[in-house]
Formats: C-alpha cells, sequence, structure tokens
C-alpha cells in the first residue's frame, strides 16, 4: 500500500476562513508557514516554506474556533493536487488536506480559548 501522508509544524500564516457548502458542510481554508534553520560555516540560515491547508466538518469548525494568525500547529493529513484553469493560465497547486489539526505546546503555553469565531 501506498501511503500519501505528512505532518508539519509551523504557525498559521493568518486567521482561518470558515465557510459553509450548501449543504452546510463547514470547510476552512488556512495557510502554515514552517521555519528551518541551520548553521553553517558559523553562520546561520533560515529558509520559511508556505504550505495551504483545509479541512471539513467538526475540524473545520473546530480549527475556527481555536486557531488565530500566529498559533504554533501541528497538521497531519494527505497531500493533494488540485488542477486549475483561468482565461490567463493553466497550473495546478499542491494543498494538504487536515485529518488532524492540534496546538504545538512543546516551546510555549496557548491559553484555552483562542477564537476568531463569533460564538
Amino acid at each position: 500500500m501506498i501511503d500519501n501522508s505528512i505532518t508539519i509544524f509551523g504557525r498559521m500564516v493568518r486567521n482561518p476562513e470558515l465557510r459553509f457548502a450548501d449543504n452546510g458542510t463547514a470547510t476552512c481554508r488556512f495557510s502554515v508557514a514552517v521555519n528551518k534553520r541551520w548553521k553553517k560555516n558559523e553562520e546561520w540560515f533560515e529558509q520559511t516554506s508556505y504550505f495551504e491547508c483545509f479541512a471539513f466538518g467538526e475540524l473545520a469548525k473546530n480549527i475556527d474556533g481555536s486557531c488565530i494568525k500566529g498559533t504554533p500547529i501541528i497538521v497531519s493529513g494527505q497531500l493533494q493536487q488540485r488542477l486549475f484553469e483561468t482565461p490567463e493560465k493553466k497550473g495546478s497547486v499542491t494543498e494538504i488536506h487536515a485529518h488532524h489539526v492540534g496546538l504545538d505546546l512543546s516551546k510555549r503555553v496557548i491559553p484555552w480559548g483562542q477564537s476568531t469565531s463569533s460564538e
């Protein structure tokens, strides 16, 4: 069996965007920045990678109610490639379909109840 799994540790780039489909299913889109630091010959280097992510259902609602820009999170899910076409160009985007999202508590305490929703 071939598995297409990915887990990233990073920070929310912006507040999550919660929307609802016509059938009532919650969808949440969010971006995660992952920093890599290394030292070479006494000089430090840093590289940042950005990942577009999405989640559905209760997970989508929970992300919206628990995370804000800057929140350190762990995202586990599957890579998915989506093709698109506009009048100007054709292309593809690789995104993470999140199955599990959690707060990364390895570096600091995050107050319970952070929320961007209006509940």
